[in-house]
């Protein structure tokens, strides 16, 4: 039995780059862990992407590479629940 996992379509911050009124947005949501995190501008380069449980606590502390407007997060060892991206 697949188990969902709801991530709030939050984006804490964005302070590894300067994107003045960029639309951002997580693609399938809700979803199993694997998810896309979107902007609306060209971004190449690495990011931090962190995940946190309603309690406050990091449960997910990533770099990822962003080449073009998404990238891809895979966070499927996460149990379900809601987490803040």
């Amino acid at each position: 039995m697949m188990q969902l996992v709801k991530f709030l379509p939050i984006i804490i911050s964005l302070d590894w780059f300067n994107i003045s009124g960029a639309a951002n947005a997580i693609f399938r949501y809700p979803n199993n862990g694997k998810f896309t995190i979107g902007v609306n501008q060209v971004i190449i380069g690495n990011a931090n992407v962190f995940i946190y449980n309603v309690l406050g606590a990091k449960v997910f502390d990533k770099q990822v590479r962003f080449n073009g407007t998404n990238t891809e997060i895979n966070a499927q060892d996460l149990k379900a629940g809601t987490y803040l991206v």
